[in-house]
């Protein structure tokens, strides 16, 4: 009986060791086999493909900068920093001038001529006034042109010493007279120029502009004062007031326009300078220079829109 038990023990323990193996592989198929959709190998290199793109994902999401909207503005640019440039701007401004009357050699010598041997003639300048508004149409952010319509004043002074006549109870009397005269020719002028702009920052700019202008006399006056010497004593000043343009006075003008000016935000402040090539007398006897023309310098202060 005890031999009988210890083969049956025997027995037992061969076939439990000879089936473990089997069982062992049947669970490796199960699981990594032929019975797995993927399959063992198929299983580890979908897992390294996952786990690759995992990284390469994050990776990528993380090293590579994110592209940023674009932060241009839409339209022309100008200036400096890329501002966008109005295509028309308008502009008031309103100042004071300078301005002085220029004669030609032949008119001088008639006024030397009618005021006697020791006779003096002379012409000082004198301060008015301007106002008006513009607009300019830029071409680009350097090249623009612009035309205005302005008020402007120019004053000047005239003064005359030489010998005068008088009659006192029908007698004629010689005598040294002095007149002086405060011209104000009020124009309605009308520019044009071709500008250039210096752009040194985004809110402040130079330009520079030359063109030329028409003027149209609308009103003026000439206020006169006159004193006279006799035997060495000055009579009252006589005052005396006349149209500028009276007869024989063109009301037209023309000429050249020069301008200096700057540009901070929306505020502006120039320079100018006309040059009359007019003339101010209607008909001039032939074989005679005969001329006269008023020329100005000024400053403007303004507001541009």
């Amino acid at each position: 009986m005890k031999k009988l038990a210890t083969i049956s023990v025997l027995v037992a323990c061969l076939l439990a060791t000879s089936f473990t193996p089997a069982l062992a592989e049947n669970e490796n198929d199960i699981l990594f086999g032929k019975n797995y959709p993927f399959g063992k190998s198929n299983l580890l290199a979908n897992s390294n493909m996952l786990s690759n793109s995992n990284s390469s994902e994050d990776s990528y999401s993380i090293m590579k900068p994110k592209r940023r909207k674009s932060s241009k503005r839409k339209g022309r640019r100008g200036g400096r920093g890329g501002s966008d440039v109005k295509q028309i701007q308008f502009g008031i401004e309103v100042g004071g001038n300078m301005s002085s009357s220029v004669i030609s050699d032949d008119y001088s010598k008639l006024m030397l001529l009618s005021l006697g041997e020791n006779g003096k003639y002379e012409l000082t300048p004198g301060v008015g006034f301007q106002a008006g508004a513009y607009v300019d149409y830029n071409f680009s952010e350097l090249l623009f042109v612009e035309g205005g319509l302005y008020l402007i004043q120019r004053t000047y002074n005239e003064s005359l010493a030489g010998l005068g006549t008088m009659t006192v109870q029908g007698m004629t009397v010689t005598m040294p007279m002095t007149a002086v005269s405060v011209n104000k020719p009020l124009y309605l002028q009308i520019p044009i120029q071709i500008g250039l702009n210096l752009n040194v920052s985004e809110s402040f700019k130079f330009n520079l502009k030359a063109g030329g202008y028409f003027g149209f006399g609308i009103s003026g006056k000439s206020l006169t004062t006159t004193t006279a010497t006799i035997m060495g004593i000055t009579s009252k000043p006589e005052e005396t007031e006349s149209d500028f343009f009276g007869e024989g006075i063109s009301t037209s003008d023309y000429g050249l326009r020069f301008g200096l000016g700057a540009e901070i935000s929306k505020i502006t402040v120039g320079f100018f300078m006309d040059y009359s090539m007019g003339n101010l007398f209607k008909e001039v006897p032939e074989g005679i220079d005969l001329k006269q023309s008023i020329n100005s310098f000024g400053v403007n202060v303004g507001y541009k829109f």
